[in-house]
């Protein structure tokens, strides 16, 4: 709860600090977002701390559990610390961080609230000393209604500690008859130390008073002013790539096709993503490759692809094929032995959605997707995007498993290993190789569980693209808890974070990000655009799953 000095305060744009429901985010390691932690079965987000580490370099009789010992430290800690697994196989020469203070760390509760994944044999007692706190108040946050049953794999929140006092909140300033925060104090008056009264100076010389901190809480006096002036957006650059999407079912109709292609010159954009391979492994084309025929593969395919890039060739704009990768139901149920396996049996594995994903450890998926990549690029596509291309997150009937062990290192030389063999067969063929990402990535320097590291991935791609669908940030970004309230700028800050790391590793790499324009987008089209060019973008695409576009009708004119 607020008191009204604290509203009065908010109403000014000052911030109130105050305990959160929201995941802690890891703020003292270099990924700010919640990462793998104790082993393949869990994901545990800790509370920040303050960690001075030091680096120590892997000699040939370390493991994870000798250096644990030797630093007075836990296997756990120091796993989480450098993305590891618990089970992870060390290198000689390998450089980890270790923490710099040796004692042993005592269980504490929380700062403020973050949530823990069960794991096997996890209790409520046990999970209530691991945090110092009291089993009712942890049941009571959860609303346990069978506290003594806790299934693996299950969230809990720890509520952090609680704050006895609120905050203590610095006092506005009163300047020109205009209250504001000194944070946002108007440009031209400066601070200067004063004896017991604060006093600001101008650049005129003159004295402005600031009044002291209230003894009670005082109404909030508001001063009408003027509305600022309307922000004039800059025009968009001609070369920018400026795209839909058009999906597989939308393809095969001859209206929707023809709504996309005006839609196309209406609101001046230049790009189209098309579907070759869908979200559930059926080809746009007819295809000539052995195994797509065997798994029937081509049963949804149109003929009316060839025309529409002949069409779309004349008016010179760019195609992207959109090639879904590793999730895959048509291979997986024809070839079981290509799909990801249930942890719990042997059944093939299904994600949340129900759909089937292949191995992307298995040298014959590569083979097949780079098949289709290059039917695509003969066909007269300018570039190849692989969507999917990564690892999946746990599904219906627990966590996936391949045909190598998970770790992080091997996930990670999959899937570069993967866009590797790509980009040379695609360059060779005179396409460009593109990849989607997922929106985490942009900030994570880990491999996001799921084998996406945008520095493994770079050197081998002419296009990255991000998905910066603001409500996808569900744990929000650093200065952001709640992305209903900041959607701008998690689109350019996560767009900012990408293009920074673009630069270092391949300047040629353009980023071109997913934007929404479904009808349940909650933020302008334009507002998007115009935050993602802020952030660095190269271009912007704008994703509708049912190709309808409300949000550009609801424009009504050009995006410019």
């Amino acid at each position: 709860m607020t008191n009204l000095w604290q509203k009065f305060w908010i109403w000014l744009g000052g911030e109130v600090e105050s305990p959160s429901r929201t995941p802690a985010l890891l703020s003292n390691l270099s990924d700010p977002l919640p990462t793998p932690s104790n082993s393949k079965e869990t994901q545990e987000v800790s509370c920040p701390a303050t960690l001075t580490t030091r680096k120590v370099t892997v000699r040939e009789e370390d493991t994870l559990f000798s250096l644990a010992q030797k630093h007075n430290i836990s296997v756990q800690a120091i796993a989480q610390l450098n993305y590891l697994d618990e089970q992870s196989p060390l290198h000689v020469g390998q450089v980890l961080k270790v923490p710099l203070n040796t004692a042993p760390l005592r269980p504490q509760a929380p700062e403020e609230a973050i949530v823990c994944r069960i794991r096997q044999k996890d209790s409520i007692q046990s999970i209530a000393r691991r945090f110092a706190l009291p089993p009712q108040i942890i049941i009571a946050e959860n609303k346990l209604e069978k506290p003594e049953k806790l299934i693996p794999g299950q969230w809990l929140i720890i509520p952090g500690k609680p704050k006895s006092t609120p905050p203590e909140l610095p006092h506005p300033e009163q300047t020109g008859g205009l209250i504001i925060p000194f944070e946002q104090s108007a440009k031209g008056v400066e601070r200067k130390p004063a004896s017991d009264k604060q006093q600001l100076i101008n650049d005129e010389g003159k004295q402005l008073k600031a009044p002291s901190p209230p003894r009670h809480q005082p109404s909030p006096v508001i001063v009408k002013t003027a509305p600022p002036p309307a922000e004039t957006t800059p025009p968009i650059p001609e070369n920018t790539l400026r795209g839909l999407y058009l999906s597989h079912h939308a393809l095969n109709s001859k209206t929707a096709r023809e709504h996309i292609l005006k839609l196309l010159h209406s609101a001046n954009l230049n790009t189209l993503v098309i579907d070759f391979k869908d979200d559930w492994g059926y080809l746009s084309q007819p295809s000539q490759i052995p195994l797509a025929q065997i798994i029937g593969a081509g049963k949804l395919t149109t003929r009316a692809l060839p025309a529409l890039l002949q069409s779309l060739q004349s008016q010179q704009a760019y195609t992207i094929a959109r090639i879904v990768t590793f999730k895959d139901s048509a291979l997986a149920k024809t070839r079981p032995d290509l799909a990801a396996k249930s942890s719990h049996s042997k059944d093939i594995w299904r994600d949340h959605r129900g759909q089937f994903w292949v191995d992307p450890f298995q040298e014959e998926v590569w083979n097949y997707n780079l098949e289709i990549a290059l039917e695509a690029s003969r066909l007269g596509f300018d570039e190849i995007v692989f969507d999917a291309a990564h690892f999946p997150r746990p599904g219906l009937n627990g966590r996936p498993q391949f045909s190598q062990p998970l770790t992080i290192e091997n996930r990670l030389n999959a899937l570069s290993g993967f866009l590797s063999v790509a980009r040379g067969q695609l360059l060779a063929a005179g396409a460009k190789t593109g990849s989607t990402l997922s929106g985490y990535a942009c900030w994570r320097k880990d491999d996001n569980l799921i084998g996406q590291n945008i520095e493994r991935m770079a050197p081998y791609l002419d296009a990255l693209h991000p998905f910066l669908f603001p409500n996808a940030f569900v744990h929000g970004i650093p200065g952001c808890a709640n992305p209903a309230d900041c959607p701008r700028q998690i689109i350019t800050g996560s767009a900012r974070q990408a293009a920074k790391r673009l630069k270092a590793i391949n300047r040629h790499c353009r980023l071109i990000p997913w934007l929404q324009a479904s009808q349940d987008a909650n933020v302008e089209i334009q507002t998007q655009i115009q935050a993602a060019l802020d952030g660095g973008a190269d271009g912007f695409m704008l994703w509708d799953p049912k190709t309808e576009y409300k949000g550009i009708e609801r424009l009504g004119r050009k995006i410019t």
